[in-house]
This record gives structure tokens, C-alpha cells and sequence, in this order.
């Protein structure tokens, strides 16, 4: 649906710090969709974009155009975030990942404030390895044989007081990997972070893996068919913007 921007900065969202940047283009349609409480049956019409990063695209003008979305994105983009974005087999499984999501990546901001940003910078607090449950314990070794390098656990958990933790490893040139996980059980949040980071190291060894054999296959001779070769159309599934530069030179169940 269209909204006018002037609509929504006067709206239940006025408080929001892009509405000031809304009213700058009143007359302007947004698209939006309707949010419906998850205990109740209020409901909210929000800007499309908020929860659609790819919506303020370039890529994306001509839909905008079409369905008559005329606002200008050039300051507005900087909000859009799809954090708190989950699907699930389920409602409650869906709205659980959500929602952890959501104040996971909020712990993390204010970590990052207030430990490197702020004028004062605060300690961080480090989990001691001894102190960790048995298989949590057992975990971690895992992963750092598996990584093949020293890491460390910072508790990260802000005031609304919800587990949060950040499984972090430095590396060479800056090569450093992180995971994060938050659940209304301490016990999982830690395993959520560990786990997500060696789902982040494993990732980025194969995606290295396969540029190297692109590169490699550009360099022989007798590669002119795969340096001519384009890749097919595969629907929804495009290589990203990553890939394109370099072709060339666990269901989050409350544990005990």
C-alpha cells in the first residue's frame, strides 16, 4: 500500500529519527506494509523499507516507479536494516529467531559503543573457559582446534537483560571472525555465538576455495571457453556483488 510521507511522519512513528527526514517530502508516496501485534490485534502501517534493505536500491527504481513509490531514498537509506528478519515451521519458531535477532544486534551495537566509540571506554566482560558447562567447555575447544586459533567469549548482554554473547577470534590483516548468539538461555547463547562463528570461518573457506579455482581456471591456456562463459539466469538466485568483482583478476529452542 501507499502511504504519503507526511502521513506516516505524523503517525505512531513520528518519535522516529527518520521521520524529520519524511517530512522534507510530505506530498511523496512510500510504499508500506501493515504490521500486526503478536499479542494483540493492533496493527501499524511502516515504510516498506525499513525491513527491506534492498528496497532503496538502484536496482529497485523501476519497481518503485510502477507502483507509484516516489519518495527520494538518498537520506533515508542509512535505516534500512533487515535485522529481526526470521522464518521458521512455525509461528513461535519464526518469531523467536526474530526477535533474538533483533536484541542480538542491538547488544552488539551498544558493545561496540561503548567499548571503542565511547570517550571512555568500558571493560569488557570475558567469559573464563573453566567456568563453562561441561559440553559448552568441550565446544569452544572444538571450534578453536577447528579454526586453528586462540577465542575468546565477551558477554555483551544489555539492560533488557536477555543473554547475549560474542564469540570473537582475531586473525591475520585484519582477518578476524565473530559470532553472536542471544536466547532467554545463557547456556544457548553461548553456544549460539560459538557456533555461528565456525559457520562464519567454514563459509568463508569455501567461498576463498572457489574464487581461487575461477581465478586459476582464467590463467592457462586453453580457458578461453571459461573465460567467454557467462553465468545462467538461475531465478531468484544471482551471484552477489562479491562474487562479481572477483570472477575476473540450529531452531532456536529455549534450553534448560
Amino acid at each position: 500500500m501507499l502511504r504519503s510521507c507526511a502521513d506516516i511522519a505524523q503517525s505512531a512513528l513520528a518519535s522516529e529519527a527518520y521521520a524529520v527526514l519524511l517530512e522534507e517530502q510530505p506530498t511523496e508516496s512510500i510504499a508500506c506494509r501493515v504490521y500486526k501485534q503478536l499479542a494483540g490485534d493492533d496493527t501499524l502501517v511502516v515504510p516498506l523499507f525499513l525491513a527491506y534493505a534492498s528496497w532503496v536500491d538502484e536496482q529497485t527504481t523501476p519497481l518503485r516507479s510502477e507502483i507509484g513509490d516516489t519518495v527520494d531514498y538518498s537520506s533515508l537509506a542509512r535505516y534500512s536494516s533487515n535485522s529481526g528478519s526470521a522464518i521458521g515451521g512455525s509461528m513461535e519458531e519464526a518469531a523467536v529467531h526474530a526477535i533474538n535477532e533483533a536484541i542480538e544486534r542491538d547488544a552488539t551495537s551498544l558493545f561496540l559503543i561503548r567499548s571503542i566509540v565511547a570517550a571512555t571506554p568500558a571493560a569488557s566482560a570475558f567469559l573464563d573457559p573453566e567456568t563453562l558447562p561441561i559440553e559448552l567447555r568441550t565446544l569452544l575447544e572444538q571450534v578453536q582446534t577447528r579454526i586453528g586459533r586462540e577465542m575468546w567469549l565477551i558477554d555483551v548482554t544489555t539492560d533488557l537483560g536477555v543473554p547475549s554473547m560474542l564469540a570473537y577470534s582475531p586473525g591475520p590483516r585484519g582477518r578476524y571472525l565473530r559470532g553472536y548468539g542471544a536466547s532467554l538461555s545463557r547456556r544457548y547463547s553461548v553456544y549460539r555465538a560459538l557456533t555461528e562463528l565456525l559457520e562464519v570461518q567454514l563459509t568463508d573457506r569455501r567461498v576463498a576455495r572457489r574464487l581461487e579455482g575461477i581465478r586459476a581456471a582464467e590463467g592457462p591456456p586453453g580457458a578461453a571457453g571459461l573465460r567467454r562463459a557467462r553465468p545462467a539466469a538461475t531465478g531468484r538466485f544471482r551471484e552477489t556483488g562479491a562474487l562479481r568483482r572477483n570472477r575476473s583478476p540450529l531452531l532456536a529452542r529455549r534450553a534448560p
